[in-house]
């Protein structure tokens, strides 16, 4: 007998279905289209409207310094461009 109530056992089995649909999306994300599944949210974001770093590590709740680097790789691979403020 299982000694969590169903309630529980039904958001175990749901998490336990993202875990593998996030790990299968991310494998597919690296190898077709050459991003994380980070770098394919950030695009998300970048797609609605232009962020500043800070603002894009605030919306996706992620320490500035990844988002830097997060973004670094993105423009490095093409994908985006950062227009320095003067």
């Amino acid at each position: 007998m299982n000694p969590f109530s169903p309630s529980i056992q039904l958001l175990a089995a749901i998490w336990n279905l993202w875990q593998s649909l996030a790990a299968d999306g991310a494998a597919r994300l690296r190898e077709e289209g050459g991003v994380d599944l980070k770098g394919f949210i950030a695009l998300g974001y970048l797609q609605a409207q232009p962020y500043q770093s800070a603002e894009l590590a605030d919306a996706m709740q992620m320490p500035r310094y990844e988002v830097s680097r997060l973004l670094s790789n993105l423009e490095g691979k093409g994908f985006i461009q950062r227009l320095r403020q003067q």
